[in-house]
């Protein structure tokens, strides 16, 4: 059985007289660029990095819920009140078994006595003293019981859920956690590509998860997968299989990177985007220029297969800093496409 994330990588060929042009380019030695995704300023967190980083100092506070952006887009956003904020939390958290119930309520200063508690150290002291058991031992189960949560907040499956629908209902699909894409482009070619998938696994049992993309690409998977590729009319599907097989209500973090296959068409890039069928709690993508730039760059969100990549005049200028340019969205589905999008100088097309 398998479960299927659709997506698509977009690049341009260039006529032959130009592919020619590009082979003195220089290439990317590996010293040049880390085997570490680039962190991009002001990134969106998954929520599994908001709900650690919430149990912190003094824990579930108005004053510190600002800063787990992910965490409250998932409790309702920026708009609800503190008020609803912890209302919802406490939900998700009662909706969990006894055990984990407990232990994050102390995690987070929930309850008395660990509420006021300035240090999580402090809580988590106390609450061991309670269940006779040491702070590493306590600190161990907060950390099951937040993937359980992860899991009740990502799917709404908890009584005071923002969501017009509950999640689980959907059969054999993935819930996106957090999408990352970057991008190497050299002197306007394509020379690397990292994506990264934190998902929900939302289907009984799956072997692997399929990805989809247009262009031929040498894949070299992380964090344990295997992939299979099969070139499907104009597309490739990448078969990602996992070291076990995959169980609904787990959470799964698939790495891989993707380079130009050897003596293949040299590709001129012009976008790199991603379609989002199953819905995408948070994306991202980073495009990095070395060598020649754009002359001009934009992203944007919510396109069809024909829209994209729009307009420069009507999409969004993304971040930037250097040759380094990024955009973040929140919420993504329906199948429509986001990313970024840039143009090279006329003489250059």
């Amino acid at each position: 059985m398998s479960s299927t994330l659709r997506s698509s990588v977009i690049v341009r060929e260039k006529t032959e007289q130009k592919r020619k042009k590009g082979q003195n380019r220089k290439k990317l030695k590996p010293t040049e660029w880390s085997l570490r995704m680039v962190t991009s300023p002001r990134r969106i967190q998954d929520l599994h990095t908001d709900l650690v980083y919430m149990r912190k100092a003094s824990g579930f506070t108005a004053n510190r819920i600002g800063a787990a952006g992910t965490l409250r887009f998932v409790l309702g956003g920026d708009q609800e009140p503190y008020d609803a904020l912890i209302e919802r939390f406490m939900s998700a958290i009662n909706s969990l078994q006894d055990d984990d119930s407990a232990v994050l309520k102390a995690a987070y200063g929930l309850e008395p006595p660990y509420a006021g508690m300035q240090r999580i150290g402090d809580r988590r002291l106390s609450f061991g003293a309670i269940i006779g058991k040491g702070p590493d031992t306590v600190e161990s189960s907060e950390n099951v019981a937040i993937k359980h949560l992860a899991v009740q907040l990502l799917t709404g499956w908890y009584p005071a859920s923002p969501l017009a629908m509950r999640v689980p209902e959907l059969h054999n699909g993935v819930v996106n956690e957090s999408i990352s894409m970057q991008i190497i482009v050299n002197d306007g070619y394509w020379q690397e590509t990292r994506e990264e998938y934190r998902f929900l696994a939302a289907f009984d049992e799956a072997d692997y998860i399929a990805i989809s993309s247009s262009v031929p690409a040498v894949i070299e998977p992380m964090n344990g997968f295997q992939v299979k590729t099969e070139r499907i009319g104009q597309s490739y599907t990448h078969r990602f299989f996992a070291p076990a097989p995959m169980k609904r209500g787990e959470t799964y973090t698939l790495a891989f990177r993707s380079l130009p296959i050897p003596g293949g068409a040299d590709a001129r890039v012009m976008e790199t985007s991603r379609a989002f069928h199953e819905r995408t709690l948070a994306a991202s993508f980073d495009a990095i220029f070395l060598g020649q730039q754009p002359e001009r760059i934009w992203s944007f969100t919510g396109l069809t297969f024909f829209e994209r990549p729009g307009l420069p005049e009507r999409g969004s200028k993304p971040e930037s800093r250097d040759n380094h340019h990024w955009a973040s969205y929140r919420d993504l589905y329906g199948g429509l496409f986001s990313g970024i999008a840039w143009k090279w100088p006329q003489n250059e097309v």
